[in-house]
């Protein structure tokens, strides 16, 4: 007999995961009637399992991910009944959706590698979205990937790599590379939705201090002291601040009452990371995929991280590129300015804003300047 459906087991364990993954599951659900999916992820694949009958959630794993060799210890050690429990799910499958057909990953390799085998050992077909940056950190994670049915690349230099290899690799292209938009109409129809000021009445920083518990606690405090003293020198300023987790609002609710702000000085917003960003003309932002994003919509920042001292010289000896900024690894340039570990304070974060506050007019020209000349806009525009 026929089966009905078409299972898919996805899992995603960050805040960019699973904001990839929606966009994908919608596309694959249109296309595909008989597809249907299990999945780990976060509040976007939730709040689909909702309206959406042929998805089934399965739980959050959205905020369980880290950066760093002892960053990531706590959670390798809460990871092993969370194996287990896939481990059942992939042989026995569901109720209502049956056996596990296709095993999809979307980044996250840490998890996501040990699962896909798994999987495979199961003889479930395995697939991975956003593979391991191999041209990032190194080709010795290659040979892990040659056992998958496909894997979808964002970027051509790793889907070159790859396919060298044997790899069963296609280029898909960044997701990000179709988020072209006239920035200007954008950022008025942003500022309108957020209730802000019009572009050319005031001047909007928005923050974005991570999407994981350990970043927030690196990087959340010092994002508002830096604010608090831009304020005390620029008394017009407007602060937005993006949560990536409805999980983490405490966090940084406290974290923003140490440093003086209130809701209403320091509006907390959850979900809308796209209008935040196109309403602002300058941002603070924990180094990752948001910083691409921002320089897609053309919004001048400076990325930020922080990471133990073993951690950081341990990714400085794998790492093959001199950035940890996507826009700076594809422009091969510092096109927006990074502060790591010790370089990372608030006078730091001070004084790469006041110039640029400084002097008004060229705020968003001189980084789309930079962003032309940089060749990053080529560069990105090639990456699909």
């Amino acid at each position: 007999m026929e089966r009905a459906f078409f299972h898919i087991f996805l899992t995603c364990f960050d805040v960019s995961a699973d904001h990839h993954a929606l966009g994908l599951v919608k596309f694959l659900l249109k296309r595909f009637p008989h597809f249907c999916f299990s999945a780990y992820g976060g509040e976007e694949l939730l709040r689909l399992s909702h309206s959406e009958k042929r998805v089934n959630f399965l739980g959050d794993m959205a905020t369980a991910s880290s950066i760093g060799l002892l960053e990531g210890f706590h959670e390798f050690r809460r990871s092993f009944g969370f194996f287990s429990r896939c481990h059942r799910f992939m042989k026995k499958g569901d109720a209502v959706f049956g056996k596990v057909d296709l095993f999809f990953a979307i980044d996250g390799q840490g998890r996501n590698l040990p699962l896909a085998k798994k999987a495979h050992r199961l003889g479930i077909r395995t697939a991975y979205f956003f593979p391991p940056n191999v041209y990032v950190w190194g080709s010795w994670n290659i040979k892990k990937m040659l056992f998958f049915d496909a894997v979808f690349c964002a970027f051509e230099v790793n889907y070159r790599l790859f396919k060298k290899a044997g790899v069963a690799a296609y280029l898909v292209g960044h997701p990000f590379v179709y988020y072209k938009k006239n920035l200007h109409e954008s950022r008025a129809l942003a500022r309108q939705s957020l209730a802000l000021p019009k572009e050319q009445e005031g001047i909007v920083i928005s923050l974005f201090p991570g999407s994981r518990f350990q970043e927030l606690g690196h990087l959340a405090l010092l994002f508002f002291h830096a604010a608090a003293e831009l304020q005390k020198e620029f008394p017009a300023l407007r602060f937005l601040c993006s949560l990536a987790h409805e999980d983490f609002r405490e966090l940084v609710s406290e974290a923003r009452a140490e440093a003086g702000f209130s809701e209403a000085s320091m509006p907390l917003y959850s979900g809308r990371y796209d209008e935040i960003l196109l309403a602002s003309n300058f941002s603070f932002l924990c180094s990752g995929t948001v910083t691409l994003k921002a320089a897609f919509f053309g919004v001048p920042h400076v990325a930020c991280y922080k990471i133990s001292t073993l951690s950081y010289w341990l990714a400085r000896m794998l790492m093959h590129v001199s950035y940890i900024s996507m826009l700076n690894i594809i422009a091969d340039k510092e096109i927006s300015k990074e502060l790591i570990n010790k370089k990372l304070h608030v006078s730091s974060l001070l004084a790469t804003a006041k110039p640029l506050l400084e002097n008004k007019v060229l705020l968003g020209d001189k980084f789309c300047l930079g962003l032309k000349k940089g060749g990053f806009l080529k560069r990105a525009e090639n990456l699909c």
